[in-house]
Protein backbone atom coordinates (compact mmCIF):
# COMPACT_ATOMS: atom_id res chain seq x y z
CA UNK A 1 0.00 0.00 0.00
CA UNK A 2 2.84 2.40 0.81
CA UNK A 3 4.46 1.56 -2.51
CA UNK A 4 1.33 2.71 -4.34
CA UNK A 5 1.42 6.02 -2.46
CA UNK A 6 5.08 6.54 -3.32
CA UNK A 7 4.32 5.76 -6.94
CA UNK A 8 1.57 8.41 -6.98
CA UNK A 9 3.98 10.92 -5.41
CA UNK A 10 6.65 10.18 -8.00
CA UNK A 11 4.53 9.87 -11.12
CA UNK A 12 1.18 11.47 -10.26
CA UNK A 13 -0.46 14.09 -12.41
CA UNK A 14 -0.96 17.75 -11.51
CA UNK A 15 -3.37 18.37 -14.42
CA UNK A 16 -6.43 18.79 -12.19
CA UNK A 17 -4.59 21.26 -9.95
CA UNK A 18 -3.61 23.33 -12.99
CA UNK A 19 -7.18 23.28 -14.32
CA UNK A 20 -8.32 24.49 -10.89
CA UNK A 21 -6.26 27.66 -11.45
CA UNK A 22 -8.48 28.56 -14.40
CA UNK A 23 -11.82 28.00 -12.67
CA UNK A 24 -13.15 31.16 -11.07
CA UNK A 25 -15.65 29.43 -8.81
CA UNK A 26 -15.42 25.61 -8.91
CA UNK A 27 -18.47 23.69 -7.76
CA UNK A 28 -18.40 20.96 -5.13
CA UNK A 29 -18.88 18.39 -7.89
CA UNK A 30 -15.89 19.80 -9.79
CA UNK A 31 -13.67 19.51 -6.73
CA UNK A 32 -14.87 16.00 -5.83
CA UNK A 33 -13.98 14.78 -9.32
CA UNK A 34 -10.43 16.16 -9.23
CA UNK A 35 -7.30 14.23 -8.32
CA UNK A 36 -5.56 16.63 -5.91
CA UNK A 37 -3.39 13.98 -4.22
CA UNK A 38 -0.18 15.96 -4.84
CA UNK A 39 -1.59 19.24 -3.48
CA UNK A 40 -0.57 20.15 0.05
CA UNK A 41 -2.15 23.61 0.28
CA UNK A 42 -4.48 25.91 -1.67
CA UNK A 43 -4.80 29.61 -0.87
CA UNK A 44 -7.06 32.16 -2.50
CA UNK A 45 -6.24 35.66 -1.15
CA UNK A 46 -8.70 38.52 -1.29
CA UNK A 47 -7.07 39.92 -4.45
CA UNK A 48 -8.49 36.96 -6.42
CA UNK A 49 -5.23 35.18 -7.11
CA UNK A 50 -4.62 31.53 -6.22
CA UNK A 51 -1.61 29.80 -4.72
CA UNK A 52 -1.22 26.03 -4.92
CA UNK A 53 1.57 24.23 -3.07
CA UNK A 54 2.54 20.71 -4.04
CA UNK A 55 4.00 17.90 -1.96
CA UNK A 56 7.74 17.48 -2.28
CA UNK A 57 9.79 14.41 -1.64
Amino acid sequence: MAAAGYQRLAFGSICDAISLLYKSDPSKEDLEGMDLFLVSEIKRPKDGSMEIKFLTG
